[in-house]
């Protein structure tokens, strides 16, 4: 009834908080998306991408997290989230058995943030990736 009312935005962004809390994950990468889509100067557009990307992980959907967290980081480079898409985005190919995508992913991680909060996890994931190729 009020579509420029600005707590619609908020509160599309906690309907989907919920879904995804209530293990919901299609209803809320569905609204996560669809807040971010539409509504793209809200204050946690970055945020609604990122948790899109979660949720497409919780569904097993690899491809689909990736290209949420690659638009993630296209759409809010200076995003206090970017690291996170960047290293999420790494352990969707890994989830997807890719080892050798995940590698480079990972390296791209380290690249970009050579004393990053996921450092040494990338580190860990990039030796256990080179294991798993060898067998």
């Amino acid at each position: 009834e009020h579509p420029n009312d600005p707590r619609l935005p908020k509160t599309a962004f906690l309907a989907a908080h919920a879904h995804l809390e209530l293990g919901d994950f299609d209803a809320a990468r569905r609204t996560f998306l669809d807040l971010a889509r539409e509504q793209p100067a809200f204050e946690e557009a970055d945020r609604a991408l990122f948790l899109a990307g979660y949720a497409a992980l919780m569904l097993q959907d690899n491809i689909g997290a990736t290209e949420i967290f690659e638009r993630m980081r296209s759409l809010h480079p200076g995003s206090p989230l970017a690291e996170q898409a960047l290293h999420w985005r790494a352990m969707a190919a890994l989830f997807a058995k890719d080892h050798a995508l995940a590698i480079a992913r990972f390296e791209e991680y380290l690249a970009a943030y050579p004393s990053g909060a996921f450092k040494a996890d990338a580190l860990y994931r990039i030796a256990a990736a080179r294991y798993a190729m060898r067998q």
